[in-house]
């Protein structure tokens, strides 16, 4: 057996099994021949008043905080941290004190799975989910809260994580999917990231609630401690009940997210640390609202969302054209300075910005879809704070096909189609086709928006270009 951290030989422990005591904690060691069950964990203290486990209902109710530096396996897992069909799902709550904290040190694990969804669907407020991790009654000002020390681990799946207080200190690697949170109390805030050094970093399919008018989030992504930037955050693919709280993060990207609220963003920065943020197709239930709280002016959010094109001949739709790798230009066209405002996927990540990008079709006449290779991503906005004053920068895009099939004319959706550029309908100044904004969201990402009429603005996102032939001179003569 090998002990991990010093605290576990505290005077006064008491030593009833593999998982033992002090007064204030329950450990769970780094023991690689007791696999920790709640019901082993049970078992071996042989205490209820300390740590109590019920084979009927599964449920298990710790006393003390929770302290690991091995395994400790909740619900359907066979003990090696494999899904398990026949298994039970199970509950672990914490009993109710003015602060509970379940903890994991370096290499110990926190590994709940309920019973198994299907990967890239999103947990919604609806759905059942009989795993658990909570306290026994969710009462302000109680506080729970799971905190992970770097080189430990949380893997959550197909759980319910309900908490009152600060939620998760994330200082770890994490996988964490298909789960629904929920934060009780006034102001209980929820996730801190400061896992820049992680090698799994994962959060999707995800559903985040709230439980009193008084929550702003469920999740608050505070990514860095005492306001130091952390980063490098992806979201992806989860429903938000109430506004994202983003203090001092660098790099968290929002993507294919969901918000039900119209209090989208809250962005905090200090006048020495900045906060940046990306929302890449996300779903707004109204117009987005984005507060900036402090003073840098490197702090600032971008609304990103994919593009489709279908290419087409213009006399008969139906007929679709087969474009070269790089023969459809996506240009950005601000002036007087085109801005690297454009993305492309391209072996295997997306590109940094750029002002031109090119890709092509394929012979159903469509552009690539993410994450496939050639896909664009196109900048709606940038929202910047500086000075205390909010910016908007909007963009303006055209589109080109100069190298043509055989028998059709170049084409320029500047020059062809009313000598507009594209840009966002939230840009209440300057000229352009002010199209771009939430209707260009995808429910999925890989299956582009309806198309509107052929070389008509792109206002779901998709620019439908019909290509004219080229009609041969010559006489033409009916014979009657």
């Amino acid at each position: 057996m090998v002990w991990l951290t010093v605290a576990l030989f505290m005077t006064g422990s008491s030593l009833y099994g593999s998982a033992y005591t002090n007064s204030t904690t329950v450990f769970v060691p780094n023991d690689g021949d007791s696999p920790y069950t709640l019901a082993a964990i049970a078992e071996n203290i042989g205490d209820i008043n300390v740590f109590s486990y019920d084979a009927a209902s599964h449920i298990a109710v710790c006393a003390l905080n929770l302290s690991i530096s091995g395994t400790l396996y909740i619900g359907k897992t066979d003990g090696s941290g494999n899904y398990n069909a026949g298994g039970n799902e199970e509950k672990l709550k914490m009993k109710d004190s003015t602060v509970h904290v379940i903890t994991i040190y370096s290499n110990g694990t926190l590994l709940a799975r309920g019973t198994q969804g299907t990967s890239g669907e999103r947990r919604t407020s609806t759905d059942t989910l009989a795993n658990e991790i909570t306290t026994t009654t969710q009462t302000y000002p109680y506080t729970f809260r799971i905190v992970s020390h770097s080189g430990g681990l949380i893997k959550l799946y197909d759980t319910k994580v309900s908490w009152a207080g600060s939620g998760f200190w994330v200082y770890s690697d994490y996988d964490i999917e298909r789960c629904q949170f929920y934060a009780y109390g006034h102001y209980a805030y929820g996730v801190e990231f400061d896992a820049v050094n992680a090698t799994i970093k994962t959060f999707r399919d995800n559903y985040i609630g709230y439980t009193t008018a008084n929550n702003r989030s469920a999740l608050c992504w505070r990514s860095g401690t005492g306001g130091v930037p952390k980063g490098n955050v992806d979201i992806i693919n989860c429903e938000f009940e109430n506004d994202l709280i983003d203090y001092y993060a660098i790099g968290v990207r929002i993507i294919d997210c969901k918000f039900n609220s119209s209090n989208v963003a809250t962005i905090v920065s200090t006048a020495i640390y900045p906060s940046r943020m990306e929302y890449r197709n996300c779903q707004f239930s109204a117009d987005r609202r984005i507060a900036f709280v402090g003073a840098n002016a490197n702090s600032w959010l971008t609304c990103t969302f994919y593009l489709g094109g279908h290419i087409v001949k213009k006399q008969k739709p139906g007929l679709n054209v087969d474009l070269g790798d790089n023969d459809v230009i996506i240009e950005e066209k601000s002036s007087p300075t085109n801005q690297a405002a454009i993305y492309k996927f391209t072996g295997g990540s997306w590109s940094s910005g750029t002002n031109r990008a090119s890709t092509g079709t394929d012979a159903t006449g469509w552009t690539p879809s993410p994450t496939n290779e050639g896909a664009i991503l196109l900048t709606e906005m940038t929202v910047t704070y500086p000075s205390s004053i909010v910016s908007n920068q909007y963009y303006y895009y055209n589109l080109k096909i100069t190298n043509c099939p055989r028998g059709y004319f170049s084409y320029d959706y500047y020059r062809d189609c009313g000598s507009n550029y594209v840009t966002s309908i939230s840009n209440a100044v300057g000229a352009g086709d002010k199209c771009m904004g939430p209707n260009w969201f995808r429910s999925n990402s890989a299956v582009p928006n309806p198309e509107p009429l052929i070389n008509e603005p792109p206002t779901n996102g998709t620019w439908h270009i019909g290509m004219a032939p080229i009609i041969p001179s010559g006489i033409i003569v009916t014979i009657h």
